[in-house]
């Protein structure tokens, strides 16, 4: 992909500085020395004495650990469940068929997968299985749908396993164990699983704070949002309103969620019978515009590890992509890492990463 600007240009510099030296009339060569040796002692790393050996601390099974809140046991975070999709008739038909072991070994692909994408890079942790699924924590809600999304796409056309998930974010009550959660605990807990309970196998439903801060700040652009409306959670407590991001490419999203609207709600009135007051038809957000203008933003003055999701080179990375989103990240230093899934379904896509980047 090349080198940012900070890194080449002192080497321009310097080679510019010896075409001009092979020019220079007698005498002159001591001048253009000096000008060197500065250039190069400005650019050269700061000596510094080397730091005693540090013992690093075990990651454990759940990678990296966050830094623990200085005062009080609450923290904001994003809330990840997901369940296998039928789990407990697929145990019993897989014993019936071929054995026990069988069984475990798809929830060991399962778990694998969970571990492989909640934990990359540090982003999340896996707090605890749930028998059929886990849940785990995030720090941002984007992260935690992109790893949704990759999640539901690995296991597209999967023969046996299919899962759903729900996410919610906001304050909760956490047990640390060193610099790992241990448990979490609040309504948003709650609130998540509930959400994933409304969900089918295969599809991804959360609340309407994770929609807005995710959809504000991913990267790629085969997500799609569907506005599900609001539903009826529990007794006593405020109906949530739901979107269920979903790759408009793999499937289609749901046309109902299991669990009651409340009256009024866009999904609820979209559904009415004839002869009932027109309502607003369900809006699908998010046009490939709009995505575009969110990831040039970012590339410019955003922060952390961008993402480019299933990247089809083609359309998004070269040559227009690679000028107007590659280019200003990799000028941006706040952005610390880029991060491409190449799709490989687009058969010149392998060849055109090899060439272009």
């Amino acid at each position: 992909m090349g080198l940012p600007y900070s890194e080449f240009a002192p080497r321009v510099i310097l080679s510019r500085i010896r075409l001009v030296k092979l020019s220079l009339p007698t005498g002159r060569e001591s001048e253009c020395e000096v000008l060197r040796l500065q250039i190069f002692r400005q650019q050269r790393p700061q000596e510094t004495p080397p730091a005693a050996p540090v013992t690093p601390a075990d990651p454990g099974p759940n990678g990296k650990g966050w830094n623990r809140p200085p005062t009080g046991d609450t923290m904001v975070l994003t809330i990840f469940f997901d369940d296998i999709k039928g789990s407990t008739a697929l145990k019993e038909s897989m014993v019936g068929s071929q054995s026990e072991q069988a069984f475990h070994t798809l929830r060991h692909e399962h778990d694998q997968l969970m571990q492989e994408i909640i934990t990359r890079d540090g982003a999340g942790q896996i707090v605890k299985s749930t028998g059929d699924g886990v849940l785990a924590v995030f720090l941002s809600p984007s992260v935690a749908v992109q790893a949704a999304m990759e999640i539901q796409e690995r296991l597209h056309g999967h023969q046996l396993l299919s899962v759903r998930i729900g996410i919610d974010t906001g304050e909760v009550q956490v047990d640390w164990e060193g610099d790992k959660v241990k448990d979490v605990f609040g309504r948003h807990v709650d609130w998540a699983a509930r959400v994933e309970a409304m969900g089918d196998g295969g599809h991804i439903v959360v609340t309407k704070p994770v929609y807005t801060d995710a959809f504000s700040w991913i990267t790629k652009n085969r997500v799609a949002w569907k506005e599900q409306g609001q539903y009826h959670v529990k007794p006593g407590e405020p109906p949530l309103e739901v979107f269920e991001p979903y790759n408009a490419n793999l499937t289609k999203p749901m046309d109902e969620l299991h669990g009651q609207r409340t009256i009024g709600s866009a999904a609820a009135t979209a559904a009415a019978p004839a002869g009932a007051p027109a309502a607003r038809p369900i809006r699908v957000v998010g046009s490939a515009e709009l995505v575009a203008q969110e990831v040039k933003a970012f590339a410019e003055q955003g922060a952390g590890i961008m993402y480019w999701f299933k990247a089809p080179l083609g359309d998004i990375c070269y040559p227009e992509g690679f000028r107007c989103f590659v280019l200003p990240a990799l000028a941006n230093p706040r952005i610390t890492k880029l991060r491409f899934i190449v799709d490989r379904s687009n058969l010149a896509a392998p060849r055109i990463w090899q060439q272009a980047v």
